[in-house]
C-alpha cells in the first residue's frame, strides 16, 4: 500500500507477517492480511523455499506458495547485522529483523 506521497505504508497485518530461515538453507514466509479496516489479521498465504549465498552478505531466496502449484519466485536479499532486506518483485523492499 502507498500513502499520498507514493511512499510504502505498513498496517498491523504487515507487521505480523514473518519469515523463518534455517541453517540447512530452507525457509518459510507467513503472510498475514486483513479483509477490512476493523477485521482481525489472518494468515493469508504460506510460502516454502530455499536460500543460498551468492556472495558475502548477498543471498538468493526462492519461494513457492503452499497449495498454489509449482510456480514460484526468486528474489535477492542483503544481510546487514540483524537485518535482512529483500528486493521485492513489486519494486518494494521487505525488511526483516532477527528476533
Amino acid at each position: 500500500m502507498l500513502d499520498s506521497n507514493g511512499n510504502p505504508t505498513q498496517d498491523a497485518c504487515d507487521l505480523e507477517s514473518y519469515m523463518t530461515l534455517s541453517a540447512t538453507n530452507e525457509g518459510a514466509f507467513y503472510q498475514y492480511k486483513s479483509n477490512g479496516d476493523n477485521s482481525p489479521c489472518e494468515l493469508d498465504a504460506t510460502f516454502l523455499g530455499t536460500w543460498s549465498e551468492v556472495s558475502s552478505s548477498t543471498y538468493s531466496v526462492s519461494f513457492v506458495e503452499v497449495g498454489a502449484g509449482q510456480d514460484g519466485f526468486t528474489l535477492s536479499a542483503v544481510s546487514e547485522g540483524d537485518t535482512l532486506t529483500i528486493n521485492g518483485a513489486d519494486e518494494f523492499n521487505y525488511i526483516f529483523t532477527r528476533n
